[in-house]
């Protein structure tokens, strides 16, 4: 079903929002950000919501720490406002949608540590140095078949995981090259894209859950590496 006005707007406190894998249909609600002013977490991801941009009126959420909007039909490009809105983001995964055009500056999201990008239609000639700062994690690009550029200087070394199309995008360290077919090491991402499971530890989605070296170990506990290209 829908997520419907009335039942946002007696959420007037809510902080922690999480839909993620259900059935809903309809428009992405926009009163979120009117209605739930306090939201800090919001995962709306794998719904299937009408095709549409990212609400304008989410540029209002500005206590965001986490979002994820995966699989949702997300379509337009990237607002600028991220850069300026949402700038306590510690995650921010747009992954499998139609988003396209450049990646904007988000140079000023300093305590990003997760930005899923993966599988869209962005593009970009200069990806580096407007993505985050030190505290950047996981870095995840792959199949944008548009996107060019280069990643050697302002990431390898420093973020731990880095997928991309390495046809297009220079990227020596990177743990996972992919084309618009497929990726190599699908065993290594889908863990880290798909452990939602360990996500809800308590109340708030728990650092140690994404951390790569947990989430490459198998299911008798042994790590299986990060691959390479």
């Amino acid at each position: 079903g829908i997520v419907s006005n009335d039942f946002i707007s007696k959420l007037t406190e809510l902080q922690h929002l999480d839909l993620e894998n259900n059935k809903l249909t309809g428009p992405m609600n926009a009163m979120l950000a009117t209605a739930c002013p306090k939201l800090r977490y919001l995962f709306m991801g794998q719904n299937e919501f009408l095709e549409g941009p990212i609400p304008s009126e989410y540029e209002q959420l500005k206590n965001l720490r986490e979002i994820s909007m995966d699989k949702t039909n997300r379509n337009g490009s990237l607002p600028a406002w991220i850069n300026t809105s949402w700038t306590e983001l510690r995650l921010l995964d747009l992954a499998s949608n139609g988003l396209d055009g450049e990646i904007p500056d988000l140079s000023n999201l300093k305590e990003l540590r997760f930005l899923m990008l993966q599988q869209n239609s962005l593009s970009s000639t200069a990806i580096a140095p407007t993505i985050g700062g030190d505290k950047l994690a996981v870095l995840a690009l792959h199949q944008n078949a548009n996107l060019q550029g280069n990643l050697d200087g302002d990431y390898c070394g420093n973020v731990d995981v880095i997928t991309t199309d390495c046809a297009t995008v220079q990227c020596t360290c990177c743990d996972t090259c992919c084309d618009a077919n497929g990726c190599f090491s699908d065993y290594n991402f889908n863990r880290l894209e798909h452990e939602d499971g360990n996500w809800a530890d308590k109340f708030e989605r728990s650092d140690y859950s994404f951390d790569p070296q947990l989430l490459y170990k198998d299911d008798q506990g042994n790590n299986s590496g990060g691959g390479g290209n």
